[in-house]
């Protein structure tokens, strides 16, 4: 009985950040403002520019290359103001190996840092997985996108799970239920 009310106030949600080209338009670059919502998570250029584009692979990615202004943007979820959510991989690539691009990813719960990373692309598509984000809450992941040279740095299917919210009609439902039924035992 217990599972069934466990899985009753909570609900899973994985996703993948793919950066779709229906959503997004012509390749190109997409200035501050820029936003796209994919399932419950909306994405943003907070700063900068990016770059979207297929650097090696048939696929969009999200990008800085030579030339432009470095670019930030951030992921939030859509379904909850505040909702919380882990990183669980990623995949990075960069179109020339010479010299390597560097990709930092920043969580935060709030206006504090829960912890940021550097991950150095490589000429290969190559799937990441986080080390201190990995199994850290947070509410908001900006990615930063840092490039020099004559290079295409760029990260692509971001895999985010939602950390479950309860349901609170439905806990509250199921809470006087349990009392119902404890009570009917007792007498």
């Amino acid at each position: 009985m217990f599972l069934l009310f466990y899985a009753s106030c909570f609900a899973i949600e994985a996703a993948t950040i793919t950066f779709p080209s229906q959503l997004i338009g012509p390749f190109g670059q997409k200035d501050a403002g820029f936003s796209v919502q994919e399932g419950n998570f909306k994405w943003e250029v907070t700063s900068g520019s990016v770059w979207f584009g297929t650097p090696s692979f048939n696929d969009w990615a999200l990008g800085e290359r030579t030339g432009g202004t470095p670019g930030e943007v951030t992921i939030i979820r859509n379904d909850l103001l505040g909702g919380l959510f882990t990183l669980d991989s990623f995949g990075l690539i960069q179109r020339d190996s010479t010299p390597s691009q560097d990709i930092k990813i920043e969580g935060f719960v709030g206006t504090s840092s829960v912890g940021t990373e550097i991950f150095p692309s490589t000429a290969v598509y190559t799937v990441t997985t986080p080390n201190a984000l990995s199994s850290a809450p947070v509410d908001r992941l900006v990615i930063s996108l840092r490039s020099s040279g004559p290079n295409f740095a760029a990260i692509d299917d971001i895999v985010i799970t939602s950390i479950p919210e309860p349901n609170v009609p439905v806990t509250i439902l199921s809470f006087c239920f349990y009392l119902l039924i404890a009570k009917r035992k007792r007498g």
